[in-house]
């Protein structure tokens, strides 16, 4: 009876040990597991941000060449602004003398074609950093406000000041086979818009044609301004 106790005691202690030993294996068992998914979710977590990074190197080299884009468009607007002023002036007081060397001009359209936003827009709304999404899309807000005003200024030339000058035989033909420096200059006959400026149906074009641009040249100017801004903070941010 003693001996079946005493055997009875060992595989009791035995079992104990296996038992010690198996939760002792889970543990290990569960720790590794533990360890290796914080380091897989570590490992996204830097892929994200590596692509996060590469998108916004990218993002700062397009809104470059935005910048670039917008500051030669509003160089191409003061001149016109300038005819325009002219062309109302002299309709107001004909003793005044247009800039023969800009006539050319009134049929002219400055361009609005930014990159950054049509190639990045989709992407942005996965960036994780929030301030630098905000960022991103006030400045987007502010670039929709500039090409809504783009749209209505080249509608103006597009759909009214050049189908006007057409109407009324504004348009040179002799100016297609001159040089390009030339061109510019004798586009339009000088005569003809003379005596267009006494047309109130002209008038109106042009007084149209003046608004929509200044609105356009001052839509350009914030967007410069947001640019500039928004490519200091992405490159401050990525540093």
């Amino acid at each position: 009876m003693l001996n079946f106790l005493r055997n009875l005691r060992k595989n009791e202690m035995k079992s104990g040990r296996y038992i010690k030993y198996a939760i002792g294996e889970i543990f290990l068992v569960m720790i590794g597991i533990l360890l290796a998914l914080a380091i897989n979710n570590w490992n996204e977590k830097r892929k994200v941000k590596d692509i996060e990074l590469i998108l916004i190197k990218n993002i700062i080299e397009d809104l470059k060449a935005d910048s670039v884009h917008f500051r030669e468009s509003l160089n191409e607007l003061g001149p016109q602004l300038q005819l325009l002023d002219s062309l109302i002036t002299d309709a107001i007081d004909e003793g005044r003398t247009i800039n023969h060397h800009a006539i050319g001009l009134l049929r002219y359209a400055s361009d609005f074609q930014p990159i950054a936003q049509r190639n990045h827009v989709e992407s942005v709304s996965s960036i994780e950093d929030v301030t630098i999404r905000k960022n991103l899309q006030k400045y987007f807000i502010t670039e929709n406000d500039t090409r809504d005003r783009f749209m209505e200024y080249e509608e103006i030339v597009f759909a009214k000041i050049r189908p006007y000058l057409s109407k009324v035989g504004m348009h040179n033909l002799k100016a297609l086979y001159l040089d390009d420096n030339e061109i510019v200059e004798q586009l339009l006959n000088y005569s003809v818009l003379k005596q267009q400026l006494d047309n109130i149906n002209f008038q109106q074009l042009l007084f149209e044609h003046r608004l929509k641009t200044e609105a356009f040249k001052i839509g350009l100017k914030s967007s410069m301004n947001e640019n500039q801004a928004l490519r200091a903070f992405l490159s401050e941010s990525i540093d």
